[in-house]
């Protein structure tokens, strides 16, 4: 019985069932029923390793024909890949992308939120959303959240007083960026 190679999410626990191993040199009529797969780290966030097979059913039919067999176990590869999750912020959703430790995540296309203007994605770090837009060249080599900052336009506005306001520059609040103005009185 040889457990099949596993790609695995940081954190996240290895596939078990059948599906996951492959019997060979049994009787074509003869299935394998059950077996039990262990990662070779409990730590299977931190490490690369195998995935073991164990205890094996081998039925015909629904007959349990185990004993029949001198069963050996031959371990599949793990491999723990880094997941990149994408946090629209209000905007159409983003697929998770997981890649091979110290590969680069690949830039999606950009989410949509009505009329707000995508600004770019910020890296989140213990909660903190950074203030430089994330960089699609890093390497990747741990979970990495990204978080969608969104833009708006603002329009001169009026007031009774004769002033106007232009558009000029760009302000964060709440996450979104506008563009302020600067008044000019009349």
């Amino acid at each position: 019985v040889t457990a099949k190679a596993q790609s695995v999410p940081m954190g996240g626990s290895i596939a078990i069932g059948i599906e996951q191993a492959e019997l060979t040199g049994a009787l074509d009529e003869h299935t394998l029923a059950s077996v039990t797969l262990t990662p070779s780290s409990t730590e299977v966030a931190t490490t690369e390793g195998t995935v073991t097979p164990s205890a094996a059913t081998i039925k015909d039919g629904e007959t349990d024909v185990t004993a029949n067999y001198s069963i050996s176990y031959e371990s599949g590869a793990l491999t723990v890949m880094p997941v990149v999750t994408f946090d629209s912020n209000g905007g159409s959703a983003v697929d998770t992308q997981m890649v091979n430790p110290g590969s680069k995540a690949t830039k999606p296309s950009d989410p949509t939120n009505g009329s707000a203007r995508f600004m770019g994605w910020y890296k989140v770090t213990n909660g903190q959303t950074a203030d430089t837009e994330f960089d699609f060249n890093t390497a990747i080599n741990e979970n990495t959240a990204l978080k969608a900052k969104w833009g708006y336009e603002i329009t001169p506005q009026y007031n009774v007083l004769g002033s106007i306001s232009f558009i000029s520059g760009m302000v964060e609040s709440n996450g979104y960026y506008g563009i302020v103005g600067e008044n000019v009185v009349l």
